[in-house]
């Protein structure tokens, strides 16, 4: 598993790498994912070279074990009928126990 400080070196090399003549993206945060078991979730928000925003937050996800980057689209297309994915739009909760 990549630790929290990997998957952030990840995060700021994807928004360098994307810069282009038009768009920047600016790195806002990284945290586990709560909508998808595994991952983290980078975001961003995106400026003109002027520095207009231009959408924000925009997420990625990053495989915590690969380092992989996709977009949550992405994800939720690929691991769609994966039974051992837990993906959910809302947030993911550990059972609670009950003691009776």
């Amino acid at each position: 598993m990549l630790t929290k400080k990997e998957i952030t070196k990840i995060a700021v090399e994807y928004a360098n790498i994307n810069r282009t003549e038009h768009y920047y993206l600016e790195y806002l945060s990284i945290g586990p994912s709560v909508f998808l078991d595994g991952y983290w979730e980078a975001s961003f928000t995106v400026f003109t070279q002027e520095g207009t925003e231009l959408e924000g937050p925009l997420l990625i996800a990053i495989d915590g074990e690969t380092g992989e980057i996709n977009s949550m689209e992405q994800l939720i297309m690929k691991h769609s009928r994966d039974k051992e994915v837990r993906i959910s739009n809302r947030p993911i909760k550990k059972p609670s126990v009950r003691r009776g």
